[in-house]
């Protein structure tokens, strides 16, 4: 008990004081909500869904979800998607996002394409300490007896939300670059002064490699760098597919001197796609977390195909 009360509290410090969500992942989901513009870059509209458990069998109650439509519409001369995210940390604080995505699509030159995408959301973050134990509220002998001299307030907020991105197309290769928050709203709860929603730098890179024309075997790396206030991370892998079947693996650096791997599959059946990814730490300077990260298990439905001669150029994201 005492363990995993020092563990929420740590994480509720970290999560909540800057601001960051339950961590980000390389899903196309993600990506898409990510980068605004590589928003409808794979043409056609798909639905995709996600759930997030972090730090699995601890019951610390820490989860993502995610819900994300995405897709090429030729009378905007681009790609739009809509999504929602809900972030649950450890019980006492919920941050839920919902927002529109815009990416404008043109040739830039020969075989070099361009999306420029801008993202409007709304941010909102709720809190809830009911139940909530603090330190000067334990008496060595009677237990939780006194009550707290600090006081929460359970104040909900709500902000709007800026981000913008582009993403650039050559051959069978992208890269991306995305700024996430441009205004950084204060999110804040409390009276103990302001909390900022960070600014964070995300850059990607990604593309096929056919191995076997016959089987359609492609050879998917991807790689990104996420940078931020007192935050940076790097990952680097690539995922091995054919059209019914996908396997990845990814090495993920953090700066805080972390080394993650996540491995994962996914299984597609025409226009379904049913995914599980395992992510778990390989290197760490303590043992304050279990060696298990997170399970994500994710699906994406085709809605609608796009006739590609009417669209500038779609690429096909890994399927991670």
């Amino acid at each position: 008990m005492g363990r995993n009360l020092l563990i929420l509290l740590f994480l509720f410090v970290s999560f909540g004081a800057t601001g960051q969500n339950t961590g980000m992942d390389l899903s196309t989901s993600s990506m898409i909500v990510g980068n605004p513009g590589m928003a409808g870059v794979q043409g056609g509209g798909r639905l995709y869904f996600s759930y997030k458990n972090v730090y699995p069998g601890n019951r610390y109650n820490i989860y993502s979800l995610r819900a994300v439509f995405d897709g090429f519409f030729e009378g905007i001369h681009g790609g739009a998607s809509l999504f929602v995210t809900n972030d649950k940390m450890g019980g006492m604080v919920n941050d839920l996002r919902s927002g529109l995505s815009y990416s404008y699509h043109f040739r830039a030159g020969e075989d070099f394409y361009v999306g420029a995408g801008l993202s409007a959301s709304l941010f909102y973050r709720g809190y809830d300490f009911t139940g909530a134990v603090l330190p000067d509220q334990i008496d060595a002998v009677m237990g939780v007896a006194y009550p707290s001299g600090e006081i929460f307030v359970n104040r909900s907020i709500m902000r709007p939300d800026i981000s913008s991105g582009v993403v650039l197309m050559f051959g069978d290769y992208y890269a991306g670059l995305s700024v996430a928050h441009l205004a950084q709203p204060a999110i804040s709860g409390t009276d103990y002064g302001e909390t900022l929603l960070r600014r964070e730098f995300l850059a990607n890179f990604g593309g096929d490699i056919e191995l076997n024309e016959d089987n359609g075997l492609i050879l998917k790396p991807i790689s990104a760098i996420v940078l931020g206030k007192e935050l940076f991370s790097a990952t680097l892998g690539a995922s091995l597919e054919i059209p019914q079947l996908s396997v990845n693996s990814l090495l993920i650096y953090h700066n805080n001197g972390y080394l993650d791997l996540q491995m994962g599959v996914t299984a597609t059946a025409g226009a379904v796609s049913l995914y599980y990814n395992y992510l778990f730490n390989i290197l760490s300077h303590n043992n304050i977390f279990s060696i298990a990260l997170h399970h994500q298990v994710g699906l994406s439905i085709g809605l609608y195909n796009v006739d590609k001669r009417k669209s500038i150029k779609t690429m096909n994201f890994s399927k991670i």
